[in-house]
């Protein structure tokens, strides 16, 4: 990926012996974020929709059991079947946010409840893109290449720590916090593409990269995807729909463009 990166690699060459994903607490950190972001949504939703509260939280317990599945064989390393790991994975990754958007189509339940859900709440909920920093723990711990634990965890970071002044604009409705937040929305949704791209790239052989971003197929990391990334999806592509198509960015159903 060029010299810099190679140069980052070097750095951490001899920490590769070291497994950080090993400790108990790396298996009960993620889960436990995943289980807060899905209580927070039920929460929310409680009373506005019990079936998108008591959905949110189904989602999060068959993500938890389906990312102990190994989708990969090897932690830091490509092998033979991995295709089709790879596959499986993307899918998971991809159901949710295919099965929200016919959801948004078919349901007049669930389309209420997003039209009536303000864009600075949707906003704000990617703050817990700031668990992108322990990507850059990872690496540091020479547990992920540096286009992904360094790259990725820093714009996770980014889009976290900008979601709650973007959504302050939002709900002040300030006459340029529309397109502000349609600039922080895109940098969110490059930021998950960017993570998928180089994963592909580098199971063909496209790219090398040392170590392998296998390890994001397998237990806690892959609950990162399977919940976190295809919940950011689905909310990044809504909300810069949205936004798009709105005249004003003032809080409120009444101010938000319908997705018809």
């Amino acid at each position: 990926m060029g010299s810099a990166f190679d140069r980052l690699h070097e750095t951490t060459t001899d920490q590769r012996d070291y497994d950080p994903m090993n400790p108990p607490t790396a298996h009960i950190v993620f889960p436990v974020i995943t289980l807060t972001i899905s209580a927070v949504i039920a929460l929310y939703g409680w009373r506005r929709s019990r079936a998108v509260a008591i959905v949110a939280v189904t989602w999060a317990v068959v993500s938890l059991f389906t990312s102990r599945i190994p989708f990969f064989q090897e932690p830091d390393k490509w092998s033979e079947g991995d295709v089709l790991g790879f596959m499986a994975f993307g899918g998971l990754v991809m159901t949710p946010v295919v099965l929200g958007f016919v959801a948004l189509w078919r349901s007049s339940t669930f389309q209420d409840f997003m039209e009536d859900t303000p864009s600075w709440v949707l906003t704000v909920t990617q703050t817990y893109r700031l668990t992108g920093a322990g990507f850059l723990l990872l690496y540091l711990e020479g547990s992920l290449p540096a286009e992904i634990g360094v790259v990725n965890g820093t714009l996770d970071i980014i889009v976290g720590v900008t979601a709650i002044p973007v959504a302050w604009t939002l709900a002040r409705g300030f006459s340029w916090s529309r397109n502000l937040a349609i600039a922080w929305s895109l940098v969110g949704i490059f930021d998950l593409a960017c993570a998928f791209t180089v994963v592909t790239l580098s199971l063909f052989g496209l790219i090398e990269l040392v170590p392998a971003p296998s390890r994001m197929g397998l237990f806690p990391l892959s609950i990162v995807s399977i919940y976190q990334v295809s919940t950011a999806i689905f909310i990044h592509i809504y909300l810069f729909r949205r936004l798009l198509r709105s005249e004003s960015t003032s809080p409120g159903r009444s101010n938000d463009e319908e997705m018809a």
